[in-house]
């Protein structure tokens, strides 16, 4: 969430205006307004997202897929948001991309003007492009490089073994460097935010086992997840 961004609906002209040009064309593509600017579409194997971060200058778009089985490393980390919206990518008029794409709307002119440009983005670009997630190799594709976890197990779910293996190590060589700046004090180490992680990719890669089943138990955490299968 940016500074300033609204958390709930104003009932003002670019409210109405967004209604009439988004939320129509998102209720009739299935989504639902789980919470204010945050829809949600329900899916045999998961759940896309369309979260619309609004300032008073300019607003973003971020949509992603969250499959089921990213639940597990999504429970890892400590969420801001109402809802996790996983591994997003940003709607412009052309792609999706990585980078944010800001529409402006402090004025009415150009305001009605980017909300009708976001509509025909989110139509021809954003969903189709979430049908193709569907595919497991492409949504591993899809992930951004630096939500490393969950490249791991999105290419483990793909059958992208070795991309998987590079990157729960990875993961595991951060962590390691977190725990040396702890000066190897578990205990410590243990009380860092988001301490579930470094059991998860021990686990995964059953590599350093001893200090993971140390922390396991500090915590009272065990992950439910499956051995990588190299």
């Amino acid at each position: 969430m940016r500074i300033k961004s609204r958390e709930q609906r104003r009932g003002d002209a670019f409210d109405k205006k967004f209604d009439e040009s988004i939320t129509i064309l998102l209720i009739q593509s299935g989504f639902i307004e789980e919470y204010p600017y945050i829809f949600t579409r329900q899916q045999p194997s998961g759940y896309d997202v369309i979260y619309f971060d609004i300032e008073g200058k300019s607003f973003i778009v971020q949509v992603s897929y969250v499959a089921n089985y990213l639940k597990e490393v999504l429970e890892l980390y400590k969420s801001y948001e109402p809802i996790d919206i996983g591994p997003f990518s940003y709607v412009t008029p052309k792609i999706m991309t990585f980078r944010p794409k800001e529409f402006p709307c402090k004025l009415a002119k150009v305001r009605d003007k980017s909300i009708e440009l976001t509509a025909k983005s989110i139509q021809e670009v954003a969903i189709p492009w979430l049908e193709t997630l569907k595919d497991k190799v492409q949504y591993a594709k899809s992930m951004p490089p630096t939500a490393i976890l969950l490249v791991a197990r999105a290419c483990e779910e793909a059958n992208l073994i070795e991309q998987a293996k590079t990157a729960y190590e990875e993961v595991l060589r951060r962590e390691l460097a977190c725990l040396s700046l702890c000066k190897g004090d578990l205990k410590k180490f243990s009380k860092q935010e988001n301490n579930k992680v470094f059991v998860y990719v021990c686990y995964k890669l059953q590599k350093e086992m001893n200090k993971a089943k140390t922390i396991s138990e500090i915590i009272n955490y065990e992950p439910k997840t499956k051995i990588l299968k190299c």
